[in-house]
């Protein structure tokens, strides 16, 4: 395990003669391969593709200053079985601001992972360590070891990990926190839980030295509406509070989360759509490459060399598939691949034909 203070894992373009693409952008894609943004099939993130058919919210939510809704705040403990929550315009503003309001320590941060945890605990001034997040043997191991030799740390974990698809049972989660010095806090980004709620340490493993990061755009299909919630100790709470400022979260948004947190019969059934989706994914990439793949309900994650990861991401790319291509080191990468609806035939032929000719 190593220590850092820069980025961990820069996220790479197509090409090197062409701008990064990042996931979901369409525009770019669009302009360095000529296909229009409709005609594209967006596998490149991790947000469902069944949207929530929420109903319209109220002129009224759009008409008052948006001050923090008190039925939205029990609608969001019911479903995630934790009332220590604050309202944010997704987990991102949560992320910057936690690395200058904990503790000064050092920070554990995984070498795979949405890099933006370490970019803000780094661009704080705290000293990143690395530990290896490619799979529950490895992080285990490290962390345990790590822990046994110094408490004194923060810890983030991302649970199921973007873009390697490890998870952690919450038991393992709740026993480094336990493990960690006082005044030492892990932090848990759940974004990706949803669709598997027994990965989450909330309904029955929450100790008070953890913050938790839920995000609601991806589960529910609705990334644009910009809404998270964060678990934490009621001051941190509080200095989140003031740290994101007044109305940080707008109506609309508020009103939608509402109608889509206490709709269960819904979330059960997109949970049952998505692993139809995930088992779709896995028989196509079974069929035509040859790689180990990890599943989520969310997302499919191959590992292949560099150079084989970009040509698959440059081929799909050519046919209007967008993919996400994640670099580990100078020779393997990940490639990240989402969900689209199963009962989208075209789509779905699209893609086989792709792999097809591989």
């Amino acid at each position: 395990m190593g220590n850092t203070d820069t980025d961990l894992n820069p996220e790479t373009g197509l090409t090197a003669d062409h701008p990064t693409l990042h996931g979901g952008d369409l525009l770019s894609a669009s302009r360095q391969f000529g296909i229009p943004v409709a005609d594209w099939i967006d596998l490149s993130t991790g947000i469902s593709p069944f949207a929530y058919p929420f109903t319209p919210p109220p002129a009224s939510a759009f008409r008052r200053l948006p001050y923090p809704d008190p039925q939205l705040y029990q609608v969001a403990a019911d479903y995630y079985g934790h009332a220590n929550l604050l309202v944010s315009a997704g987990t991102q503003p949560l992320i910057q601001a936690l690395p200058c309001l904990l503790p000064e320590a050092p920070v554990w941060v995984p070498d795979i992972g949405y890099r933006e945890h370490a970019q803000q605990w780094a661009g704080a001034g705290r000293l990143c360590r690395s530990y290896p997040a490619h799979s529950a043997q490895a992080m285990i191991s490290a962390l345990d070891m790590a822990l046994t030799a110094d408490r004194h740390s923060h810890l983030v974990i991302i649970n199921p990990n973007n873009p390697s698809g490890v998870r952690l049972q919450p038991e393992q989660l709740r026993t480094w926190a336990d493990r960690l010095a006082p005044g030492h806090y892990l932090i848990i980004d759940e974004a990706f839980v949803d669709a598997e709620p027994q990965y989450s340490v909330l309904p029955g493993h929450w100790r008070e030295n953890m913050i938790v990061l839920r995000s609601f755009g991806k589960f529910f299909g609705l990334a644009g509406l910009r809404l998270g919630f964060v678990a934490a100790p009621t001051t941190l709470r509080a200095d989140l509070s003031a740290a994101l400022g007044l109305w940080s979260v707008n109506g609309p948004a508020q009103a939608i989360a509402c109608e889509a947190l206490a709709d269960h019969r819904w979330q059960a059934q997109v949970r049952t759509r998505l692993q139809d989706a995930a088992d779709l994914i896995s028989g196509l990439l079974t069929r035509h490459i040859d790689s180990p793949a990890v599943h989520t309900p969310l997302f499919s994650t191959l590992s292949l060399p560099r150079a084989e990861a970009e040509g698959l991401q440059m081929h799909c790319a050519r046919a209007g598939i967008l993919l996400r291509v994640i670099h580990v080191d100078d020779r393997q990468s990940l490639v990240r691949i989402g969900r689209f609806d199963p009962d989208n035939e075209a789509e779905r032929r699209r893609l086989e034909d792709s792999l097809a000719l591989l």
